[in-house]
């Protein structure tokens, strides 16, 4: 699992001459790593020309350091020996600057002097000055330490970097920085998230009534428009075709029965095929089932897959009506701190009298639920898709273990019962637990992740019944040792 770490970048500033303090920050700072980054999630990056900068033209070089690394640092350390250091624009040296800048901008400077010997060879008189108008300058502020060992700065070095680092305010800072902030929002009909409860009709996602209808409306004007003239069936070429293409009576009725109620016109040759047979030679063959004219075979297909519409007609018209006048609502996970959160559990209180039992939605006979299992997607139809706003459920959980069907084998006079199945795609779609507490319904669902700065929605809808003003919610995490508590309100709460 990946780890939010707050990351410092420490600025080195120091001349030439000083040489082994370098190695002895690095260790200071590896060594502050090792105890406090897996401790606190925080951890110190050193920043020095040698490995930070880059070559780049096009302005003086102090200023292009200054873009590429000095100006992003959170705090720096400085060290002066016998050397000041080249001048720039502005400042008797680079470090100047850059100590400088760091204090202009209120950011921390560790400053060191070294007390060290010094070899009558490697003295330079004017540089040395300046180093010393440089230490009297800040002389009364209090804001350097001298040292006359690489041990002596070492220790001191890391005792100012941990105290800086772990100052109550400091760690203060940091995990408040890097905290997730949860809350429950409500998701309206623009798929737009909402701090108000919204109940919202439900609408599923599929094609209504009027869709089918006007789907079988289109066929049938094509069917209407297809006739044919009469072939002599003595043809040489029709004895090496079966039997005559007929619609199945029942299905001719059906259709009619469709048409007249839906007040469409039927042809008068509507059902008339044309020469179209059953083919004789096997599929593996070659054969294709029929065999006629294109415009036959074009006509038995649309007529089928217009019977084929009907029925579905039919089952889809029962779920509608179910499902008419039902009310949900939509929910989503919502983190707006800066670092994620795992083994997210969220509690939803409903009175009792505002909540839909999932058993007396979904009452449908066997053919039903054969159609929702085998011609729709259920979660599709109760889900929630993901959106720009916020992602979908299985994006931020574990994998639920597949629902394996039962195969649907051929019955004998009869049609396998989908009961089980379809009950185990609903459970599966509706991923809560639901308890019963009091005057209320106590509805859990678990996150098992949800980054920072994201929304996560419920994995389906709600069904609900309006008039429905609140609904209380309680979060436990991983990550935050306190429960968060609210309440969720509709605009007229």
């Amino acid at each position: 699992m990946p780890k939010n770490i707050t990351q410092y970048e420490l600025l080195i500033s120091c001349p030439g001459d000083v040489k082994e303090e370098l190695q002895a920050i690095n260790r200071c700072v590896d060594r502050f790593n090792e105890m406090y980054s897996k401790a606190l999630s925080i951890n110190i990056l050193t920043r020095h020309w040698s490995k930070s900068s880059y070559s780049q033209s096009g302005d003086k070089p102090q200023n292009i350091l200054n873009e590429q690394f000095v100006n992003d640092c959170d705090a720096a350390v400085a060290i002066f020996w016998t050397r000041f250091g080249t001048p720039t624009d502005q400042y008797g040296s680079g470090t100047e600057e850059e100590i400088c800048k760091m204090l202009d901008s209120g950011k921390q400077v560790f400053m060191y002097f070294s007390d060290a010997p010094i070899s009558p060879s490697i003295m330079q008189s004017d540089q040395y000055k300046k180093v010393c108008d440089f230490k009297n300058k800040y002389k009364d502020k209090g804001l350097y330490f001298t040292y006359n060992s690489v041990d002596n700065f070492e220790n001191l070095f890391f005792a100012h970097l941990s105290k800086h680092f772990l100052s109550i305010e400091k760690v203060a800072e940091i995990r408040n920085e890097r905290v997730p902030v949860l809350k429950v929002q409500s998701i309206d009909e623009s798929c737009k998230l909402n701090d108000q409860l919204i109940v919202n009709q439900f609408i599923p996602c599929h094609k209504s009534v009027k869709d089918f209808v006007t789907e079988v409306e289109n066929n049938i004007s094509t069917i209407n428009s297809l006739h044919f003239s009469r072939v002599d069936s003595s043809n040489k070429n029709m004895l090496i075709l079966g039997s005559k293409v007929e619609i199945d009576q029942t299905e001719k009725e059906v259709l009619e029965i469709f048409a007249e109620t839906n007040k469409i016109d039927l042809s008068n040759d509507f059902f008339d095929l044309g020469n179209l047979r059953n083919s004789v030679i096997p599929s593996s063959l070659g054969g294709k089932g029929i065999e006629g004219t294109p415009q036959e075979e074009e006509k038995y297909i649309l007529i089928s897959n217009t019977i084929k519409l009907i029925y579905n007609y039919m089952l889809w018209s029962e779920v509608e009506n179910a499902l008419s006048g039902l009310s949900c609502i939509k929910m989503a996970l919502t983190n707006a701190g800066t670092t994620y959160d795992e083994d997210v559990e969220i509690s939803l209180t409903i009175p009792n009298e505002y909540y839909v039992e999932l058993s007396d939605v979904f009452q449908f006979n066997n053919s039903v639920m054969g159609y929702l299992l085998n011609d729709c997607e259920i979660s599709t139809l109760f889900g929630i898709k993901s959106t720009a706003e916020y992602s979908d459920y299985e994006s931020s959980s574990k994998t639920h273990p597949p629902i394996i069907h039962s195969p649907n084998l051929p019955f004998i006079n009869s049609e396998p019962d989908y009961n089980d199945d379809f009950f185990a795609e609903i459970n599966d779609t509706f991923y809560y637990d639901v308890f019963e507490k009091g005057n209320d319904k106590v509805i859990k669902i678990k996150f098992d992740y949800i980054k920072q700065h994201t929304s996560t929605a419920f994995p389906s809808i709600i069904f609900v019944k309006e008039g429905l003003k609140s609904i209380a919610y309680r979060i436990s995490s991983k990550h935050n040792p306190e429960i968060v508590e609210g309440i969720i309100r509709t605009a007229n709460e």
